[in-house]
């Protein structure tokens, strides 16, 4: 039996933590995971499931050259995995959330950050330490 119509949206990791930078951004992507719960709610009824992936920094090409070796070493010092996310990565955790095998997942916001959100990041601190 098929499983109804899927949304996958997507979010940021930026929308469940807090920076020192990009209020905005973050503020927006937040408000994705109230949505999904909204649209989960209003059509769940209708066999419409609604989630959203929330990468940490996904590693492209545009990613290298904007962040540069040292903002590169930062964030792979954040992650918990000696590897970052990749387009690939993100793209199959989309594909599962739109299948079949996730028909009972709906109003979620999934995290896929090589384990950047599961401990706590110093980012902040050597931010506010340059400021004194």
């Amino acid at each position: 039996m098929g499983s109804g119509a899927a949304i996958v949206i997507t979010s940021s990791l930026s929308g469940l933590l807090g920076d020192v930078d990009h209020a905005a951004y973050g503020t927006s992507k937040a408000a994705i995971g109230g949505f999904v719960r909204y649209v989960a709610t209003m059509y769940g009824g209708r066999g419409v499931r609604c989630n959203a992936v929330a990468p940490a920094l996904v590693m492209t090409e545009a990613a290298r050259l904007a962040l540069g070796p040292g903002r590169l070493a930062d964030k792979a010092a954040e992650r918990l995995l000696p590897w970052p996310c990749e387009v690939e990565d993100v793209a199959a955790l989309v594909a599962f959330l739109a299948s079949d095998e996730a028909r009972c997942v709906t109003g979620q916001t999934l995290v896929i950050d090589s384990g950047t959100s599961a401990h706590r990041p110093e980012h902040a601190i050597h931010t506010w330490q340059g400021l004194e």
